[in-house]
């Protein structure tokens, strides 16, 4: 069994979802995984790669101490808030110029290092972009159809545990939205 994900894991996984008949994927979003962009960008070169914000913005503030995290979290907040990439990447650079900047610069580090992978978010309309700044969203769907399979014990066979995952999904909430 593998302890680590390295290309060759990910060009697999990825190459296993291309002969599953996923013939392309429009946008996905990730968190940081060294190697999954390049697999991705090898079998799907179309893809658009968008870094998940939620996981750059937790980045940011692990080092800050906690007197520092509501004032450094405001401060990124003008970074992933901002109305176009250009004003994104013209906050980032404020930022990192700034007191914050030289007091932590770990906190625009992750964002710098994540390179052009969290700017595709500002292509699309504000309400979409709520979807795309995060995992969260799948994860909570995840999450409560894992619930529902353990609840429901012992399947026959996959049909049963496939058909009890439909059946609950229009029961599904995700945080977050209305």
């Amino acid at each position: 069994m593998r302890t680590t994900l390295g290309a060759t894991v990910w060009v697999r996984v990825v190459n296993y979802r291309e002969t599953q008949f996923v013939h392309d994927i429009l946008v996905t979003v990730t968190v940081v995984v060294k190697f999954l962009p390049y697999s991705l960008a090898a079998v799907f070169p179309a893809t658009t790669q968008q870094t998940c914000n939620v996981r750059l913005i937790r980045n940011s503030l692990y080092y800050s101490g906690w007197k520092d995290r509501n004032p450094l979290g405001s401060a990124i907040r003008q970074i992933y808030t901002a109305p176009s990439a250009e004003a994104a990447l013209a906050e980032l650079e404020a930022c990192a110029q700034g007191p914050w900047g030289q007091k932590l610069p770990t906190g625009t580090g992750a964002w710098r290092r994540a390179g052009d992978r969290w700017v595709h978010v500002f292509a699309v309309p504000r309400a979409v972009r709520k979807v795309l700044y995060t995992t969260q969203s799948v994860e909570d769907v995840y999450s409560h159809l894992s619930k529902v399979s353990k609840r429901g014990g012992h399947f026959p066979g996959n049909g049963a545990a496939t058909a009890l995952n439909w059946l609950a999904q229009p029961n599904i909430t995700v945080k977050g939205t209305t």
